[in-house]
């Protein structure tokens, strides 16, 4: 297993407008960019590298946010204490990310600002 690498992020999102402009985002940002389309192709990549953070969307198919969170990531040593930012469409956002136990929770559409000051601070980069 590697050592996480301060700098790379996984998107995770069924969106593929969303990944693409995160990632053209963040790497403006000076970040790594990896992306998955739900919760199983993540936990692919999360066994190839494990990122600094992820930034994952509640609602997808095949394996969504919360179950990436609940049943998969907390379950799984190696991959247990990657900070995780949920990122929803839905009007409960904030609640499900206290429920899920989140680094934090931000609704969409996002606040670009809010979420680069989440990233700093979790993957201890200052701009």
């Amino acid at each position: 297993m590697n050592v996480p690498d301060a700098a790379t992020i996984l998107v995770v999102d069924d969106d593929a407008d969303t990944r693409d402009m995160m990632t053209m985002w963040l790497h403006f940002e000076g970040y790594e960019v990896r992306v998955a389309s739900n919760g199983q192709e993540a936990l692919k990549a999360l066994q190839q590298e494990v990122p600094a953070a992820m930034v994952v969307d509640l609602h997808m198919p095949v394996m969504d946010g919360a179950e990436l969170r609940h049943r998969q990531q907390q379950q799984r040593p190696e991959i247990a204490n990657v900070p995780f930012i949920l990122v929803s469409a839905g009007h409960d956002t904030e609640q499900v990310g206290r429920d899920l136990g989140v680094t934090d929770a931000i609704p969409k559409p996002f606040d670009a600002t809010r979420l680069l000051r989440v990233l700093d601070t979790v993957c201890h980069r200052h701009h």
